[in-house]
């Protein structure tokens, strides 16, 4: 990648962002977790790899959503290859602990910051023979130490880097990219972007979250023991931020739909962010709420844990996803793969699923108050959701089916490194 480059990084930058890490920890939360359980995850993990004898195949993703990608291939490695050993690394705690609760996954374990003695001899201990990256978060220590051990990595659910449209990063990038031996990318523009970078073809596979999303509908219907029974229809505000929820909350007092619920799903459920939505609107938190007859006292509720959001979206007749108005509006597979009228802000274009669901007509993006007081208008209507949940399904159907072609790859792997007969 370049001896300049390298001796930057080496002598700069991982050095910079391990020191920042410490000096961070003691007043973040999830800073301080990783750094508390990262060691002891490990050293038990190489224990345990020390007398196993089976193959391993590493898996990493940056973080809970990432890793919700690559759980159908693991899921289905696990049952097509149980002679193999599966390692998961993520960088957030949020993605490590998702990942220690799934009975196909070994080894949870963190990725180490990217420093050449840290990441050798952690690719020392794992000692894997594939590794399956999702997205985006190649590290180029533990890249060019995989590609010099001659280890087969491959990238999937790509998206091209918007650092390689910088002309003082693309040569870096290119050669990061170029080290890796299979790609995928998550869209046709993608794609050739990432074909025109490489000067390789890359091969177009839709998001394998999709997958995830079409196996857990399959298998999570309405259970009242997370979300307690309503008699009427049940309006989701999913991974919510303020500005998603003061614009939805004033509209919605211009509406009458009185057999209707609200279950707001904050994307932080800090203390601040409950009190501020219970000034807001008449709810009650789902914690406090055991049964029913209590829900029916005020049907309104939020969601004060984390963790629940798929299984709300199970039981929703309509979802306002935030994060629109921020960053980028947040994950839209999940009310899609179930089916209903969706909305959320303008901030679309780091998403490939709005993009799709647009094409659709499967999305509704809002603006201002008076824009969410028609959306909420037309989804009181019951053909405008009988619609919705068609044009959500044929978006979802058209789009499935990348992990089977991500096994075909991966199981020939394994037979041509004579690891599975």
């Amino acid at each position: 990648m370049g001896p300049l480059f390298i001796a930057l990084y080496r002598g700069l930058i991982t050095p910079m962002l391990a020191a920042g890490l410490a000096v961070l920890a003691p007043f973040h939360k999830k800073l301080s977790r990783r750094r508390r359980d990262e060691a002891s995850s490990l050293d038990a993990a190489r224990k345990h790899l020390a007398t196993d004898p089976r193959p391993r195949v590493w898996f990493h993703a940056a973080s809970m959503g990432e890793l919700e990608q690559l759980l159908p291939m693991i899921e289905d490695l696990r049952q097509a290859a149980s002679e193999v050993c599966i390692v998961t690394t993520c960088t957030s705690p949020s993605g490590r602990d998702h990942a220690s609760r799934q009975s196909a996954i070994d080894h949870a374990l963190y990725l180490p910051i990217d420093r050449y003695g840290a990441m050798r001899d952690f690719i020392d201990t794992v000692n894997p023979r594939l590794v399956i990256i999702d997205r985006y978060d190649l590290w180029p220590t533990m890249i060019s130490l995989l590609r010099r051990r001659g280890v087969t990595m491959r990238l999937v659910n790509a998206t091209m880097p918007s650092a390689a449209r910088l002309p003082l990063l693309q040569g870096f990038i290119k050669r990061l990219y170029a080290m890796v031996d299979s790609i995928t990318a998550v869209t046709h523009e993608d794609a050739l972007e990432l074909s025109t970078l490489l000067n390789r073809p890359i091969e177009w596979l839709p998001d394998t979250r999709l997958d995830r999303v079409e196996r857990k509908r399959q298998t999570l219907q309405h259970d009242a023991s997370i979300l307690p029974d309503w008699i009427g229809h049940t309006l989701v505000l999913g991974s919510s931020w303020p500005h998603d929820e003061s614009l939805i909350l004033d509209a919605w007092k211009r509406v009458r739909m009185q057999d209707w619920r609200l279950v707001i799903v904050p994307h932080e459920p800090t203390e601040a962010a409950l009190v501020a939505i219970e000034e807001r609107v008449p709810c009650r938190r789902l914690s406090t709420i055991t049964d029913s007859a209590q829900a029916s006292e005020v049907c309104h509720i939020v969601v004060d844990s984390v963790g629940k959001l798929l299984h709300v979206y199970a039981s929703a007749d309509a979802a306002y996803v935030g994060g629109g108005f921020g960053a980028g509006v947040h994950s839209l597979a999940e009310p899609a793969g179930y089916g209903m009228p969706i909305a959320c802000g303008p901030g679309i274009e780091r998403s490939r699923d709005a993009a799709g669901l647009a094409q659709h007509t499967a999305i509704t993006i809002i603006t201002t108050v008076d824009d969410a007081r028609r959306w909420l208008e037309d989804v009181g209507n019951d053909e405008f959701r009988r619609q919705a949940r068609q044009n959500c399904r044929a978006y979802v159907e058209l789009n499935t089916g990348s992990t089977k072609v991500h096994m075909r790859w991966l199981l020939d792997e394994l037979r041509r490194q004579g690891i599975i007969g």
